[in-house]
């Protein structure tokens, strides 16, 4: 969790992580990568709780709340990086990607547990 934590922010370091694409697929693909990173990291989260706290039920909305104020933080650092900007839309994707692999790593454990 940590580890990818810090992945994220040498990646938010970074002063242009643009492809040779065409604008709008450029656009697309940063957006599903924040989505993805995300959402990794909300079932990091969520794993880590579950280690710690097994079946405890604020495991999800923690897990949720640590996605949130990370993006944020995430997203004021990226405003000090050249050619970066923070973007509150930005966190409300990354909260997205968190927030559907938190949903979807939940009915996992769950049907698994059963």
């Amino acid at each position: 969790m940590v580890l990818w934590a810090g992945l994220i922010f040498y990646l938010s370091s970074i002063p242009s992580l643009r492809i040779d694409v065409p604008d709008v697929w450029d656009l697309i693909l940063r957006k599903m990568a924040h989505l993805f990173e995300y959402g990794v990291f909300a079932v990091l989260l969520m794993r880590y709780g579950e280690h710690r706290y097994p079946h405890h039920w604020s495991i999800p909305l923690v897990s949720l709340l640590g996605v949130l104020i990370y993006a944020s933080v995430d997203e004021i650092h990226q405003t000090f990086v050249d050619g970066r900007v923070g973007s509150v839309a930005d966190v409300g994707i990354d909260f997205t990607g968190g927030l559907l692999a938190a949903l979807v790593y939940y009915r996992w454990r769950r049907k698994r547990l059963t």
